[in-house]
């Protein structure tokens, strides 16, 4: 019981290894109960609570017939949100606070939060506490974490996925991590016992995922035609996403005027945070003149034709994705010398 924690904080944007964790808790502290987890465990939604004096109370008691309570708090950046009368969310953490720089022995208060910052003071008072524990999980934030992310979650459920089936839910679903167990999950269930390969996820993992256009933008700008093309399918994949072409138009348009800027008046020109105008100059060396004029007229084009008359706009609309395959072909400089249709 010595080395036992009494404040146990899991954090991050990772809400399904968070699930995991808090699951693997209740199994490690009940698994001798014998019946008396009723007894020791009080759960908390604190935008739902008043404030920290339940939470403090449930913490107080003691354990009954077992080494420890468990008693769970999440949300504790939003304290009372949705409560009529609650003590302020500030006090409510101060009191928190208190409560992990010393608490009761026979209690273990299990904190989990997606809002929190590495720079929080919940985070850095369970950090101090010589019987806290802080755990962060952070989702994967681009192609190859989640590809790793897959690799750990398949060897967890003893499940042969091949590398480029990983890849390929990967760009269907993107990288929120129940997507991506779910999809797996499934073409798992597909396969049946042999390896989860590529025709598995095709069959049975729809391509759900919201693309980023700035990924769209920064691929033009790199002349990465195939991240492009990708990018621009899966956009278009559902019926519903072609709505989003006229702000998708307004976003290139933006792209290649600030890339046409820099290339003109250098980036100094594009009032940019200095972060964003690195990456444009980085970009402008890509193009010449000739090309950025041609790709911005080229938009102007599409433009105009998706805002014109009935039958243009009808005609435009409908083939949005292959008028945009081609113009990326073009900026990219993968068709050149041939005529523009």
């Amino acid at each position: 019981m010595a080395d036992a924690p009494c404040v146990e904080l899991l954090w991050g944007d990772d809400a399904e290894r968070i699930d995991a964790a808090v699951a693997a808790t209740r199994a490690r502290l009940f698994a001798n109960a014998a019946g008396m987890e009723a007894f020791n465990h009080e759960v908390f939604d604190a935008p739902y609570t008043e404030g920290m004096g339940p939470v403090v109370a449930a913490c107080k008691q003691l354990p009954m017939m077992m080494p420890q309570r468990l008693v769970e708090l999440s949300g504790p950046e939003a304290f009372g949100k949705h409560t009529k009368d609650a003590t302020p969310a500030d006090k409510s953490m101060d009191r928190l606070i208190a409560y992990i720089e010393d608490p009761c022995p026979g209690t273990l208060l299990l904190i989990r939060s997606g809002g929190l910052r590495a720079n929080s003071r919940l985070v850095k008072a369970v950090q101090k506490s010589p019987v806290g524990a802080a755990t962060r999980f952070k989702a994967p934030a681009n192609e190859r974490e989640a590809v790793d992310w897959l690799r750990h979650a398949a060897a967890g459920m003893q499940v042969e996925l091949h590398g480029a089936a990983a890849h390929e839910l990967v760009r269907r679903v993107g990288f929120a991590t129940p997507a991506l167990r779910a999809g797996l999950e499934r073409a798992r269930a597909h396969a049946g016992r042999a390896m989860v390969r590529v025709a598995d996820v095709e069959a049975v993992v729809e391509m759900s995922r919201e693309v980023d256009v700035f990924a769209l933008t920064d691929a033009i700008g790199a002349c990465d035609h195939g991240t492009a093309l990708r990018l621009l399918a899966a956009m278009f994949s559902r019926e519903s996403e072609t709505e989003k072409v006229f702000s998708l138009m307004g976003l290139l348009v933006r792209h290649v005027r600030l890339l046409y800027t820099a290339q003109s008046a250098g980036v100094g020109g594009l009032d940019l945070p200095p972060f964003i105008a690195r990456k444009y100059e980085a970009q402008v060396q890509n193009f010449d003149a000739r090309r950025l004029q041609a790709a911005f007229v080229g938009l102007s084009k599409i433009d105009a034709q998706i805002k014109g008359g009935t039958r243009d706009r009808y005609v435009a609309s409908r083939s949005a994705l292959l008028v945009l395959q081609r113009w990326v072909l073009d900026t990219c400089g993968v068709l050149a010398g041939t005529p523009a249709r």
